[in-house]
């Protein structure tokens, strides 16, 4: 497991082996969400997600709407 700060901006850091593995990118959207144990939620989202992940974010859990509307595992960070 890595450890990293969030700034004074409120970013975190992303360890270099994590966005090589996960092919993330300058740029690239992420959309995060928390479960109340503490566990943070990461996941890359494409263009053709955009849409549906602004909308979701109006109507609950963010994550929970992608996970439908796309087949692929989040990645999932917990920071304790």
């Amino acid at each position: 497991m890595s450890v990293t700060k969030v700034d004074s901006n409120g970013r975190v850091l992303l360890p270099i082996g994590i966005r090589y593995r996960l092919d993330l990118d300058e740029g690239d959207e992420l959309a995060i969400d928390y479960l109340d144990d503490g566990t943070i939620i990461l996941k890359k989202i494409d263009q053709s997600m955009s849409a549906d992940v602004n909308e979701a974010a109006f109507q609950g859990s963010i994550i929970e709407e992608m996970n439908i509307a796309e087949k692929n595992k989040p990645l999932s960070l917990h920071i304790a």
